[in-house]
């Protein structure tokens, strides 16, 4: 949405959606942590300890992906500013190695699971309940999301296009993309 061209679009859109919605959305996403509260004297269980191993690694991806995109970018941006000639991912303008080769959005999808893996420590305490929903509509705001900063990229970076279409978004499925730079 265009600040400049709708002022009073984006005001709207503001207040409804990023002051309201959003906290919101904060507020139950840490709904599961209130169940677990719930059940404070309940011990630990094998499930228990395996959704915390598996929020480790989600993490520990998720981070991995934030550093390669990082370390990417940097040197990219340091060879436009020495007017060094780029090859390869730096020419077509995005990264697509490392974590970026299974999905287009290791990142996302890291996060995603994570939300997930926190809300399955209420399922694990009461089954399917209301603490639920947070992760269900946290995680359903990330397609949107992904698929306005990919409409950016493709329109900055024509090689997007065949990455798109090999690649997966969120999940680590699909084919090898090449760059043909």
């Amino acid at each position: 949405m265009d600040a400049d061209k709708n002022p009073i679009r984006w005001h709207i859109f503001n207040v409804v959606f990023i002051c309201g919605y959003q906290h919101f959305l904060l507020w139950m996403i840490a709904a599961p942590a209130h169940i677990a509260f719930k059940h404070r004297g309940t011990p630990m269980n094998a499930i228990d300890w395996s959704l915390g191993f598996l929020f480790l690694v989600l993490l520990f991806l998720e981070a991995r992906a934030d550093n390669e995109q990082y370390n990417f970018q940097t040197e990219k941006y340091r060879k436009i500013n020495a007017k060094i000639p780029r090859k390869g991912m730096e020419k077509d303008g995005f990264i697509s190695s490392g974590l970026w080769a299974l999905c287009r959005h290791p990142n996302y999808a890291c996060e995603q699971g994570m939300w997930i893996t926190f809300a399955g420590f209420s399922a694990a305490l009461e089954g399917l309940n209301w603490s639920l929903l947070g992760c269900l509509l946290l995680v359903s705001l990330f397609t949107p999301s992904a698929q306005l900063s990919e409409g950016i990229t493709a329109k900055k970076y024509p090689a997007y296009k065949k990455y798109r279409e090999v690649t997966w978004m969120f999940l680590p499925f699909g084919g090898e993309y090449q760059s043909k730079n």
